[in-house]
């Protein structure tokens, strides 16, 4: 029985235009049932149900992966749907954890459970065929345990089967903070398991006086897979010492424990009582581990979870694959799932922190799962936040499988759409796309990367934000961008503002994922809401070093060939122009020379004393191009950095837009977007005192820095954040300025 994963708490109805099939792909209103599960795992029934098994007992069901309705909802003490009497059902796992006891005092911590249709399973009367929950118990980050109920029906009654793997135990007599629980092993069921012979004895390493959580795992997030010949396993384990695996006995759902210790041919461990360890360990992120065989692809694929859950957290989804059922597990670049060092350098980045125009920002999105369902169609779920808000819902999101075997996300979660196994055509593919790498590093927390913007050309060309070129056989998509190569599926599909738009989804270079969304950008003109800057109203500025910019009596802007010409320790300063948080700058560039913190433009009510705050458009090392601010009253120092400097003695147009307007602002920043020739090259934050009465606008000038050398053009600001689609739209409407002189 093919399965995924889901979990919920609300439910919200949205409006959306969908597609609805055939190979016009027609759209229609549909509503969406939204759905806030956590640590999501899906089964699929027999009759064609999707049933999504959530933490905190929240079960949702749908007949077509986008609508869904409760059936299950919170920790119900009498009656539940699940369990009955809660507390009295699963009380043998209770008795080790997760009821009114140390985290979850005065409550429970049932998590992240699995749910999986075993036909073998054998009940008393003879009887075959059982949905078997295995469900986590937690106390703390240490002390926690799987418990394994069954039931013939998949809502339920689950009757409590045993208690399958402890953690948190230790050799003598302990106990945790708000807990009258006994630590020792002899409470759990290894002093049976011993005395079976099925452990050969209790291993002092496991911890004597405490728990050693970083060589061995935290008992949660059991997860059920099968191999290609219908073997059972349970994976499961978290942070902690890592996540191992066990062989499940197929007719009573226990767990077959080694008995003793050894080691993999490639060096893991293997546990005499945890089984093998496949991936994470030391006490690094990495939980909710889901593993799936693919029969077409030939690999066992590998999910789990980094960083932190919350919204600023950074939590995202790394993938390894295995040719065989326990490991080993390695990347796209031949990294060890199994880690005890640097760990952004292990795992695909299935993808981070994103914002397209037409999403929100979304944040810390996690604890996934994966289907191959029937009809060979692939899906991966997963909980996500929104920036600025610890709120979360499911989202469902397509995969395909590129060239090279890896799975690849569809950008846009999904409404229904199919992939042209054909292809497209050149027309579907050449044109503007935003444009996210979503990198391979952890430690972002709430960074949301936005869309750069690149253009597909009709030779094959990638120009942009990045450079290389591009390729189409079929479906599948190679890209070379910046000397490194990615491969992955084109795929026209709904996108969430209701518009069908091609995308592409790549996979390559060092476990970076790559995603794109086409932008429209036929038959617009850019609006006339902008004021042209002539240099005449501006006053020519001194350099002082340490001291504001101050004019210089009697002095008038150089004017070279129509353009404004700086350097010579000299700027600009405009003092009347109204300076607003929803802005966009736009000029034309041609540096003589790029030097480290060079300003090329600056706003500022102060750059100095206590009231210092300005931004500035400024490179930190010559060979990159920074927007840049600070506010001094907050201590703040903002930047969005391009890896590519403005090129020496050629004319290129920068447009800075800054955009309140976004989702997730906050009171002290304004978002900044750098878009060069066109394309969008970086996001990044500013601070707001930059903004408003008393705002001046300086041409490269500052108190500290060697002035810019070089010559600006065709100065306008906009009263509002233009779009990638103005922006892209303004700097053709110029015609070809760059080849000037």
């Amino acid at each position: 029985m093919k399965k995924l994963f889901c979990i919920l708490l609300s439910l919200t109805i949205l409006p959306i235009t969908a597609i609805s099939g055939g190979a016009e792909m027609k759209k229609e209103n549909i509503n969406i049932r939204e759905v806030s599960v956590h640590d999501p795992s899906i089964i699929k029934t027999a009759e064609g149900k999707y049933y999504a098994f959530g933490s905190h007992i929240t079960t949702v069901k749908s007949n077509d992966l986008i609508n869904w309705e409760h059936t299950a909802r919170g920790y119900k003490r009498e009656g539940n749907v699940h369990f009955g009497n809660l507390s009295e059902n699963l009380k043998g796992s209770f008795k080790w954890a997760g009821e009114d006891d140390s985290d979850c005092k005065g409550g429970f911590a049932v998590w992240a459970p699995d749910v999986y249709y075993n036909p073998k399973y054998l009940w008393p009367d003879g009887s075959r065929g059982a949905y078997m929950m295995y469900y986590s118990a937690s106390s703390t980050y240490k002390r926690s345990c799987i418990g394994l109920a069954v039931s013939k029906e998949i809502d339920g009654v689950y009757e409590y089967v045993d208690t399958v793997i402890y953690s948190g135990f230790t050799k003598i007599n302990a106990k945790d903070e708000n807990s009258t629980h006994n630590k020792k092993y002899t409470n759990t069921h290894l002093d049976e398991l011993i005395e079976k012979g099925r452990v050969c004895s209790y291993k002092d390493d496991w911890g004597i006086e405490d728990y050693n959580n970083i060589t061995y795992p935290n008992a949660i997030d059991p997860c059920v897979y099968e191999d290609e010949k219908g073997r059972l396993y349970l994976t499961y384990g978290s942070w902690s010492g890592g996540i191992f695996a066990l062989p499940i006995n197929e007719l009573d759902g226990s767990l077959l424990y080694p008995g003793f210790d050894k080691k993999t041919a490639d060096g893991r461990m293997v546990d005499r009582y945890f089984g093998t360890h496949i991936a994470g360990g030391k006490g690094w992120s990495g939980e909710g581990p889901f593993i799936y065989y693919d029969k077409e692809a030939g690999y066992f694929y590998l999910q789990t979870s980094y960083e932190w859950l919350g919204t600023d957290g950074g939590y995202h989804i790394r993938m390894f694959r295995s040719e065989n059922p326990l490991g080993p597990f390695t990347d796209m670049m031949g990294n060890s799932a199994v880690y005890g060092d640097v760990h952004h350098e292990h795992g695909y980045k299935l993808f981070g922190n994103y914002k397209f125009e037409s999403t929100a920002a979304y944040t810390s999105g996690g604890h996934s799962s994966a289907l191959v369902d029937s009809d060979g169609e692939r899906y991966v779920f997963y909980h996500t936040r929104f920036k600025g808000t610890d709120f979360f819902q499911m989202r469902v999101h397509q995969m395909f499988i590129n060239e090279d075997g890896w799975p690849v996300a569809a950008p846009m979660r999904y409404l229904g759409s199919k992939i042209n196994d054909e292809g497209y055509t050149d027309a579907d593919i050449v044109g503007l796309y935003e444009y996210i790498n979503h990198g391979h590093y952890i430690g972002e927390g709430s960074k949301v990367r936005e869309g750069q913007t690149v253009f597909l050309t009709s030779d094959g060309k990638i120009k942009g934000a990045v450079s290389g070129r591009w390729r189409a056989d079929g479906k599948y998509a190679t890209m070379y961008i910046d000397g490194v190569t990615y491969k992955g599926v084109f795929f026209k599909q709904l996108s969430e503002s209701g518009e069908e738009v091609m995308t592409f989804t790549l996979a390559g270079g060092e476990n970076d994922a790559i995603w794109a969304v086409k932008k429209n950008t036929k038959e617009y003109d850019i609006k006339s809401d902008k004021r042209e800057i002539s240099p005449e109203e501006a006053s020519v500025a001194g350099f002082e070093k340490g001291k504001d910019p101050k004019p210089l009596e009697g002095e008038k802007p150089l004017i070279e060939n129509g353009s404004i010409k700086l350097g010579n320790n000299k700027g600009l300063m405009f003092e009347n122009i109204d300076i607003k948080e929803n802005m966009t700058l736009s000029f034309f560039v041609k540096p003589n020379t790029i030097s480290p913190y060079t300003p090329i433009i600056a706003i500022s009510k102060g750059f100095t004393g206590d009231t210092e705050s300005w931004f500035s458009l400024t490179s930190f090392t010559g060979k990159n191009t920074v927007a840049w601010s600070r506010n001094a009253q907050k201590e703040q120092w903002l930047d969005a950095i391009w890896d590519k400097p403005l090129k020496e003695g050629k004319w290129q147009q920068v447009a800075i837009v800054f955009d309140t307007n976004y989702f997730g602002g906050t009171e002290d920043c304004v978002t900044v977007k750098l878009y060069v020739d066109g394309y969008a090259v970086q996001t990044g934050s500013v601070s707001k005192l930059c903004f408003g009465e008393g705002s001046k606008l300086y041409l490269g000038i500052n108190p500290w820095d060697k002035c810019f050398d070089g010559y600006i053009d065709n100065l306008r600001i906009y009263d509002r954040a233009l779009s990638q689609v103005d922006v892209f739209s303004l700097y053709n409407s110029y015609g070809n300025l760059t080849t000037r002189s």
